[in-house]
């Protein structure tokens, strides 16, 4: 009968011992092993959801998958937003990175803004001016932005080259 109770009382430990290793380390929450920091971190969390498509590592490299993303931001590394994304969606464009889309006849392309307002009704700058900006921050040496066909058009398609 004694040693029923040494077998319940050592079980009775055992998991006890589980379930605080589990939380101490992260355990089913998804983070990294060796706590629990990372894998809740805010650069992981912009990964999420399709958020990886709008985000760059640190040296402006794009991600080829959200566990890719997620895997990089829970290690600690740095996630940033993608301007030229962002401001070629805010000015009604659709953002590629396809090189048939490219407008330039040479070059490597970093991304084409495809039919933006070219103008908007907000203070300047306005949108080409926006876009080019974006351009020159992705690739500050050698890049070129256009071409901007026609101020009087409604709507532009612009690459951004290197």
């Amino acid at each position: 009968m004694r040693s029923g109770r040494t077998a319940v009382g050592v079980t009775v430990a055992c998991f006890a011992c589980a379930v605080y290793a589990l939380s101490a380390f992260g355990g089913s929450t998804g983070s990294a092993a060796f706590g629990g920091q990372y894998g809740n971190s805010p650069n992981a969390k912009l990964c999420q959801q399709g958020g990886w498509q709008k985000v760059l590592r640190s040296d402006g490299t794009r991600f080829v998958s959200e566990a890719d993303c997620v895997a990089y931001g829970a290690m600690g590394g740095t996630v940033t937003v993608n301007q030229s994304l962002r401001d070629c969606e805010l000015f009604g464009g659709t953002y590629s990175t396809d090189p048939s889309t490219n407008q330039f006849a040479g070059g490597t392309l970093l991304w084409t803004c495809l039919s933006y307002e070219t103008f908007t009704t907000g203070p300047p700058p306005q949108p080409p001016s926006v876009l080019a900006n974006d351009c020159f921050n992705t690739a500050p040496f050698g890049s070129r932005f256009g071409p901007i066909i026609d101020l009087s058009l409604p709507r532009q398609t612009s690459s951004c080259v290197k």
